[in-house]
């Protein structure tokens, strides 16, 4: 399947009579664009506002090296990260759902960090967002995600227990 909008270099074979047979087209990984922060997080107990970064690229074939990583979280509590296909902006556990439903979660994790349990912001939580999942759940080269991270925060002020980082949108290539 060839992605008529998709950006590259073409392989393709010349006959002698001038006319071509395309085999394929190469997207490199330049031709992606960074990942795109969004949305507004939830500020957490400790004062801080988790955010999302990536390292790596999101791509289907090369490294399988595409990480999401939650920074500033509570730490030693477990959280989350969920992704959709598209994003939103919506109240919800007094912060902002940045990804539209339906949401897929990945599993806990435990934020880490040193310190008394909940005392400061220097918990993390890194996903590995990898190629066997965006084949297993039908992503194709040129879908855009959105992914956000929840996390507990039992002493919150506004009672809901729970903080969220900001959102980040990727691209597939």
């Amino acid at each position: 399947v060839i992605d008529a909008n998709a950006s590259g270099s073409p392989f393709w074979t010349v006959s002698s009579a001038g006319t071509g047979v395309m085999h394929g087209l190469v997207l490199h990984v330049s031709d992606c664009a960074p990942p795109n922060n969004y949305c507004a997080g939830k500020a957490n107990s400790a004062g801080c506002t988790a955010t999302l970064s990536a390292t790596g690229t999101a791509t289907l074939t090369g490294p399988n090296d595409f990480v999401i990583h939650a920074n500033d979280v509570i730490n030693k509590r477990f959280g989350l990260m969920f992704w959709g296909t598209g994003a939103t902006n919506l109240p919800w556990a007094g912060g902002t759902l940045c990804v539209a439903p339906p949401l897929i979660r990945m599993g806990a994790h435990f934020t880490g960090g040193a310190g008394p349990t909940g005392s400061n912001c220097n918990g993390q939580i890194h996903q590995l967002f990898s190629q066997v999942l965006m084949v297993n759940r039908g992503l194709m080269a040129g879908d855009t995600v959105a992914i956000q991270c929840w996390y507990r925060d039992p002493p919150h002020a506004d009672g809901t227990g729970v903080a969220m980082t900001d959102a980040l949108t990727f691209t597939i290539c």
